[in-house]
């Protein structure tokens, strides 16, 4: 899942400073961490991060 697709979705359920900022700390320390997710993945992970 590319970055912008991760933005992308997440921005359906939450505010913007939230969602980059989950983003932006996840990428800083693996910039591939989002690249063996699938939606349900990243909806679980980024609840569990808020």
């Amino acid at each position: 899942m590319s970055h912008l697709e991760v933005i992308s979705i997440l921005l359906e359920h939450a505010p913007e400073k939230n969602v980059l900022d989950y983003v932006a700390n996840k990428i800083r320390t693996n910039e591939n961490y989002f690249s063996n997710f699938n939606k349900e993945k990243l909806m679980f992970d980024f609840l569990i991060s808020n």
